[in-house]
């Protein structure tokens, strides 16, 4: 139905009926060649009324079973593919966009209902196997979601390649108890403890590609200096569950499998080598001469202007 027809309005009852799929094969907006830009495909309506059972939803594509042997093609349940650019394209593009609004709902809290809200929510379960026999022959990776973003060959002079962003705050006027950029929850998780498992990790796709300059960083020079001066860089948070579990670990840092030519910690009055030595930085140390001038022991770290040395004489 096209925007600004009419619709048929939901009161209460069920939202029903069909539409065929032979019947979205052509249509009149196929090709657009200037004017009002017109929507091929517009789902349009309202909600009222009551419903207490099920799960409603407002629109569907469900895909009812999956016999498909599509081999190495694989299956994509909904595919939103955008060929943008060329002469005189202009304006943003962005492949889907969520405009999720919510103006709340007074009751909810007295009924117990109504704890989560979201612009995107993906849920992905495997109860199968897909041919892996023991640990050393495992096949198959669930994700959760992937983004990616890539500046491929003759994209030149770019701002910036940003794999994914989440923006999170509250408005003066709002509150809530907590305000969390990215939070990573254990969920089911009963396989025993293995070492090489962690809830954030970083990792390069090939050897012949180039590494970052930096792992994780705090501040941009897109963005202003995001942490309180009373905030804490990397730091620890107790439970506020009625059994928090016990709170310990075997390291605090471990960097036993890097090899660091400054130094495994640094800061702005001294430096921690990979050998747990402690050396203080001396800008004024411009020299091996220098540094002994300073009182900098032979084989201890010392700052040549902003290069971090180790003193050999």
């Amino acid at each position: 139905m096209p925007p600004g027809a009419p619709f048929l309005p939901l009161s209460g009852g069920n939202v029903s009926g069909q539409i065929d799929a032979a019947t979205l094969t052509t249509y009149n907006h196929s090709t657009q060649t200037g004017g009002t830009l017109n929507t091929a495909l517009g789902i349009y309506g309202q909600l009222s009324g009551t419903t207490t059972g099920g799960n409603p939803y407002f629109a569907c594509v469900n895909l009812l079973s999956d016999t498909l042997a599509a081999g190495a093609a694989g299956l994509t349940t909904l595919l939103i593919r955008q060929n943008s650019g060329g002469a005189g394209t202009t304006g943003n593009r962005v492949g889907a966009y969520i405009d999720f609004k919510f103006t709340g709902g007074t009751t909810n809290q007295g009924l117990g209902v109504g704890n989560n809200y979201g612009g995107l929510w993906a849920y992905s379960v495997a109860s199968g196997n897909v041919g892996g026999t023991s640990a050393g022959t495992a096949w198959g990776d669930l994700w959760g979601g992937i983004s990616s973003a890539n500046l491929a060959s003759g994209a030149t002079f770019w701002n910036a390649c940003i794999g994914h962003e989440v923006d999170v705050g509250v408005s003066s006027g709002a509150n809530a108890n907590y305000t969390q950029g990215i939070k990573i929850v254990l969920a089911h998780h009963n396989q025993a403890v293995n070492p090489t498992d962690y809830m954030f990790g970083m990792a390069r796709y090939s050897l012949t590609d180039v590494g970052l300059g930096n792992g994780i960083v705090f501040g941009s020079p897109d963005g202003y200096w995001p942490v309180d001066a009373s905030g804490t860089l990397i730091g620890t948070l107790s439970s506020n569950l009625p059994t928090p579990p016990p709170r310990s670990a075997t390291y605090g840092v471990d960097f036993s499998a890097v090899t660091f030519s400054g130094a495994a910690f640094r800061s702005a009055g001294f430096l921690v080598d990979g050998s747990g030595h402690v050396s203080p930085l001396l800008a004024n140390a411009t020299n091996d001469a220098g540094a002994a001038a300073a009182g900098v022991p032979v084989g201890a770290l010392y700052r040549n202007g902003n290069a971090v040395q180790v003193r050999l004489t």
